[in-house]
């Protein structure tokens, strides 16, 4: 008898432990970041402000873009590349995968007060003071001047030109797509394993760009398809050569590695 009702005893603590298990969880609400202020300067605007010489921004300049380019595949190093409708700037933050923040299609606001106007070899760039020249804005305050709206929404669309429309300073830093190209060096890796290595695109007019890659991106070891097809990039320049940085090798668009070359 004793056993039987040492059975119902526990038996009677099952089921009550059981009713009181809740089986609906409760969801953890998503933390979408919104700002609280406008942006009252275009990129381009800012950009006209630069006068040749590293100067610092002292008024409150406040710009907004979408991130169309980052860290993520190693070819831009501490680096942003931002855009909105009138143009693009390179943004310099000291900071490592700045891509776990700052993806592309990311709305960003960039308090420029306080930040550098300044160019390195004709690049116009945001970033700090850094031995008398543009450098990259110290981790510490980067949160106090760069802010995400929203969550990641579809990145812009790439500017599509020929070879010659490019090489313009209005579409520098923005996302660009040139058609039907293909590689003078098809069969080569995009960059050596010792340095940032240049290759070339040519059209069918014989047109040139290069292609600048870092040896440290994740796709620099891969090879240069044979060929035609188009590619897209952020444009940028270096002196008078205008240079396009691809993000990693989805950039490679409609590749037909088929296709008779000249």
């Amino acid at each position: 008898m004793k056993i039987i009702k040492n059975f119902i005893v526990i038996a009677s603590m099952i089921l009550l432990f059981a009713g009181c298990v809740d089986n609906d969880f409760d969801v953890p609400p998503i933390n979408i970041p919104h700002v609280d202020f406008e942006a009252n300067t275009t990129i381009a605007e800012l950009k006209d402000m630069y006068e040749g010489v590293l100067d610092s921004i002292d008024s409150n300049i406040i710009i907004s873009g979408i991130v169309v380019a980052n860290d993520e595949s190693g070819n831009f190093y501490k680096q942003l590349e931002i855009q909105d409708n009138t143009g693009g700037i390179e943004v310099r933050i000291d900071r490592n995968n700045l891509y776990t923040q700052y993806k592309v299609g990311q709305r960003v606001y960039i308090k420029c007060q306080g930040l550098f106007l300044g160019d390195y070899r004709g690049l116009v760039q945001i970033g700090y003071k850094y031995q008398n020249d543009i450098g990259r804005i110290p981790d510490a305050i980067v949160d106090q001047h760069i802010f995400i709206d929203s969550l990641p929404g579809t990145p812009p669309p790439p500017i599509i030109k020929t070879i010659p429309e490019l090489k313009n300073t209005q579409y520098l830093s923005m996302l660009v797509q040139i058609d039907s190209v293909y590689f003078a060096q098809a069969g080569s890796v995009f960059a050596e394993s010792n340095a940032a290595t240049n290759r070339t695109i040519v059209d069918n007019h014989q047109n040139t760009l290069t292609l600048r890659t870092s040896n440290y991106a994740n796709f620099a070891s891969d090879t240069l398809p044979s060929g035609k097809g188009s590619i897209r990039g952020i444009l940028s320049i270096y002196g008078t050569t205008y240079q396009l940085y691809i993000r990693d090798l989805n950039d490679l668009v409609n590749w037909d590695e088929n296709a008779i070359v000249p």
